[in-house]
């Protein structure tokens, strides 16, 4: 079988070869994807800047050459980096009009090469959290929805025993993205992401690789999950130390402001608003020269700066000065003399409610 000649799209040179193999002028694939395209139509014009420099060009006995030269370098140099700063915009702007939701500032302390790689790190990832999010929201039972999730033979277990639903998709119905960001996590990098369903639900994915490196929503993030029902814990019924994802407020002093984290309510969570908090418990006393006393006022100084656990943004809908909080609580064998069962944090497992073991401070305090 006869060959043909083939164009390279990266640096226009002729060759006669098969069409699966590397271009033998510049050693790249001959074929050019269109997302890549803009990027090496850049290169090439960076290239025709370097062959123009003065120190390349001719000089006549009188300069002219060089000084003409370097005025069109100069120009050159000019049109190539308002081209790269176009490109730019026109990326971010198609993002932007891509998700319906925000586009957080470029680091400026990153390359061209660093930014291209973190935006086709988000893009491959995006691409694939949105598609396992949207089976996942149309699938209405919890084997269906496991296969999306992480640690699935443990978590569908927790998803049959969960009284609370997690919203459903109907049809062609799609949630409105509000934000995708990437964060590191203790497993690597991971995904934060919230949505507005279109019952006007607000759901929160967190999305973490697996073991295939393949992007899983963490559903005990998502459905907030806890061991037993808040307010059958609250009432005296079942067992008296469960595990519990609960928001946290400082009560007020005498005086009306601010307390410290001395004395805490703990509030039960609810889903898909974050920003109206369920019942509240009695106070929880805590001594703030602890161990967790010193974990919970790290937790509430991030809080104070619109921070989350392991610096993430999921945190900026909640109720204002309260904070996220894993923890194992115990109930009192017997009522105090009000009538009231008394409960103490047993542990402070993390001040997020992802399924991160490390409690998501700065330098893990």
């Amino acid at each position: 079988m006869s060959q043909g000649w083939f164009h390279c799209g990266r640096c226009g040179g002729l060759f006669q070869d098969a069409p699966d193999q590397l271009c033998p002028e510049c050693g790249g694939q001959p074929v050019v994807d269109p997302s890549e395209f803009a990027f090496v139509q850049a290169g090439k014009l960076a290239s025709r800047i370097r062959e123009e420099r003065p120190g390349s060009a001719p000089v006549s006995s009188a300069g002219l050459d060089r000084s003409r030269t370097s005025t069109k370098s100069k120009g050159v140099a000019v049109f190539v980096t308002v081209w790269v700063v176009f490109l730019a915009m026109v990326v971010g702007l198609v993002a932007w009009m891509r998700s319906g939701g925000e586009v957080r500032e470029v680091d400026g302390d990153k390359t061209f090469a660093e930014q291209r790689e973190e935006g086709q790190f988000l893009t491959e990832a995006y691409g694939e959290c949105y598609s396992n999010l949207m089976e996942f929201l149309d699938a209405g039972v919890p084997e269906a929805r496991s296969a999306f999730v992480l640690d699935p033979v443990t978590t569908v277990g927790l998803m049959a025993r969960a009284t609370e639903r997690v919203p459903v998709l109907e049809g062609e119905e799609r949630p409105r993205m509000l934000f995708f960001d990437r964060f590191e996590s203790p497993a690597g990098p991971a995904m934060e992401s919230a949505w507005e369903m279109p019952g006007g639900e607000r759901v929160e994915a967190v999305f973490v690789q697996d073991e295939e490196k393949e992007w899983k929503i963490d559903w005990q993030n998502l459905s907030r999950y806890s061991a037993e029902p808040w307010s059958l814990f609250l009432s005296g019924t079942g067992p008296d130390v469960g595990e519990f994802r609960v928001l946290a407020r400082r009560r007020a002093n005498s005086t009306g402001g601010r307390g410290d984290v001395s004395r805490l309510m703990l509030l039960e969570p609810r889903l898909w608003t974050p920003g109206k908090p369920g019942l509240s418990s009695p106070e929880v006393r805590v001594d703030p020269g602890s161990e967790i006393g010193q974990q919970l006022k790290a937790a509430f100084a991030m809080r104070e700066e619109g921070v989350g656990g392991f610096g993430t943004r999921m945190i900026e809908k909640d109720p204002k000065g309260m904070i996220r909080l894993r923890v194992v609580l115990r109930r009192s064998a017997e009522k105090d003399e009000h009538g009231e069962w008394g409960f103490e944090i047993d542990k402070l497992l993390a001040c997020h409610w992802m399924s991160f073991d490390e409690l998501g401070l700065p330098d893990d305090e």
